[in-house]
């Protein structure tokens, strides 16, 4: 059951970063702005 946990929590980190890689080149970010949003909490 934890290992079944480990692997949905690893699908949706990996679907949260392609949602913000595809929302960055929606917006047409720079390399800058992206350091900017990534650092931010």
């Amino acid at each position: 059951m934890e290992r079944d946990k480990e692997l949905y929590e690893r699908q949706i980190k990996r679907v949260d970063v392609q949602i913000d890689r595809l929302v960055y080149d929606l917006y047409g970010l720079t390399e800058e702005e992206l350091e900017l949003v990534e650092k931010s909490p």
